[in-house]
């Protein structure tokens, strides 16, 4: 597909009428096919252009939704170039049809959702109770030996120490993996642990920010958020070489905004398709929430990650 400077179509192919559900490509040329792009998508499209335009970077991959001609909707897999098209600056685009891999992507998200759930009960309620049993006779052994002066009295405290720090480590990969603040207290509490699990796993300093009410969204929706600040932190911790994460959650009748921000090294403003998982489903669960999600580099320095879901949708997600 060659598109000129207004984004109006030029020249298509058969295949690329196949996939939007054309007859002939013909019917294409002349059309803006950025009309058929989701409105999500085309504000992130027309920042792209912007970049273009004023000679700041851009990226010349990436995916989007698109309304086919019978109005079902499919995700294409767009690389970009320049070129000139009967004398004029246009841009040719190779489009690929990945709609069955993002529905596989969502259905392997479901299924590690219920994997991290089995899991999560299981360390809490197996190796976490056989802990916390553990725990109890090493303090009260540790106290008897430290009150009879015992020799040995100051290793059994020792153990008794990397006990109960094995205890709280557990507690808190559990409740990473299941978060049960999520499903008893809310999206805003479960967040709020989030940032004080995440104090301790990673020794950062992590808060939350904002009032998040408990009838906001659906359960499954709820998750999905959580996950993706829980993504945004971890990337944080471990690749941004971050000190300091701020997740702060804004809320108008129309929308929720979820922010999370690092002082780390930062990263590219527009990661190519090819970035890790975690981004990737960032991404898969942004789109099940109808959500923007969007990646910015910091003048200042670090990484914010912002998540803008729209409530009349997410709260039936």
């Amino acid at each position: 597909m060659i598109l000129d400077e207004e984004n109006c179509c030029v020249f298509a192919n058969a295949a690329l009428a196949h996939i939007l559900g054309y007859d002939h490509a013909q019917e294409l040329v002349g059309r803006k096919l950025y009309e058929s792009i989701t409105p999500r998508d085309q504000s992130r499209l027309l920042r792209y252009r912007q970049a273009r335009q004023q000679g700041e970077p851009f990226p010349n991959r990436y995916e989007l939704q698109v309304i086919r001609k019978d109005g079902t909707l499919c995700w294409l897999s767009v690389c970009s170039s320049s070129l000139e098209w009967e004398g004029q600056p246009a841009r040719m685009a190779t489009v690929l049809d990945i709609t069955e891999q993002k529905q596989l992507e969502q259905e392997l998200i479901s299924l590690s959702a219920q994997e991290q759930r089995r899991l999560g009960q299981e360390l809490h309620d197996g190796l976490g109770q056989l802990l916390t049993g553990t725990a109890l006779v090493s303090r009260m052994l540790a106290d008897q030996l430290t009150g009879e002066q015992h020799p040995e009295a100051t290793e059994a405290v020792q153990v008794a120490d990397w006990v109960h720090q094995a205890l709280v480590t557990t507690h808190d990969v559990a409740h990473g993996l299941y978060p049960e603040a999520l499903a008893s207290q809310g999206l805003g509490r479960a967040l709020e642990s989030l940032a004080v699990q995440s104090e301790r796993l990673f020794g950062l300093t992590c808060k939350f920010i904002g009032d998040i009410p408990d009838d906001l969204m659906t359960a499954t929706a709820a998750l999905h958020l959580y996950r993706i600040a829980q993504e945004a932190v971890t990337n944080a911790a471990k690749h941004s070489q971050a000190t300091t994460v701020t997740l702060q959650a804004d809320v108008t009748p129309e929308r929720l905004c979820l922010r999370v921000r690092d002082n780390g090294v930062g990263i590219p403003e527009y990661p190519n398709t090819g970035a890790g998982m975690g981004l990737r489903n960032m991404r898969t669960r942004a789109t099940t929430l109808e959500a923007v999600l969007e990646i910015k580099r910091l003048s200042q320095g670090g990484t914010e990650i912002i998540c803008t879901v729209p409530l009349d949708t997410s709260v039936h997600a």
